[in-house]
């Protein structure tokens, strides 16, 4: 079949018209389908846009996440363009304005960081000394116990804990004053899981949950339709 030009292809549609099955495949042969592949030399200025890509040997002086591979000249361009951010300077007749630090107080800052601490993106490799200089560092503190909460009506507006000393065997939920990605853990013990239409039960717990049996639910408020649900089991 050929590839035939737009206009070609909509004089063989107009009204009252029966185009042919030749035609309809040479329609068809005229533009891509979803299941094949665009081939690059097919796609305009290409070539042009890859010029516009930085090389592999322009990518190795960026910066490593603990600045191992910066030389010293490096290093001292960085601080120096840090300090130029940090307060008001002039420049081409215009004033910037920084972010109130003094280049003392950023040589302090600098001076306090230990670029050799540095993390994999799950953490599994810092040492406990190590998670106490990035919490510090990032200003996390400690995780606040929950607040062992009465009742059977669970909230999110703040960390709780239900059902700690006796599972409960049924719940509520009231969304008052929740707080978008705020999670709770309900130990329950019930003959059946509560089927509010805002829960979004993870992992196909239906299949495996027993009645009376002891669990820990976790529960996460996204928003006023939609809180994830998942079911672990606990020994009480």
């Amino acid at each position: 079949m050929a590839k035939i030009d737009k206009n070609t292809i909509k004089s063989w549609f107009r009204n009252f018209l029966k185009p042919t099955q030749e035609q309809f495949w040479n329609w068809m042969d005229s533009y891509w389908h979803k299941d094949e592949k665009i081939p690059q030399n097919a796609i305009e200025n290409w070539d042009e846009f890859l010029a516009t890509l930085p090389s592999a040997d322009s990518l190795k002086p960026l910066l490593y996440k603990d600045g191992s591979n910066l030389s010293d000249n490096e290093k001292t361009s960085l601080i120096e363009a840090i300090h130029a951010l940090t307060y008001d300077y002039e420049k081409g007749g215009e004033t910037t304005q920084g972010t109130g630090y003094t280049k003392a107080q950023v040589d302090t800052l600098i001076d306090n960081i230990d670029l050799t601490t540095k993390a994999d993106k799950n953490a599994e490799n810092l040492v406990e000394n190590d998670i106490e200089k990035w919490r510090e560092k990032l200003g996390i503190t400690a995780t606040p116990e929950p607040e062992i909460t009465q009742g059977s009506v669970i909230k999110f507006d703040k960390l709780r804990d239900y059902g700690n000393a006796t599972p409960l065997s049924t719940f509520t939920i009231d969304l008052n004053e929740a707080k978008r990605g705020n999670v709770q853990y309900v130990y329950f013990n019930g003959q059946a899981l509560p089927s509010d239409a805002k829960l979004k039960w993870l992992n196909n717990v239906n299949q495996y949950f027993i009645a009376g049996k002891n669990y820990l639910i976790e529960l996460e408020y996204k928003d006023e339709n939609n809180i994830l649900a998942n079911l672990s089991e606990y020994n009480a």
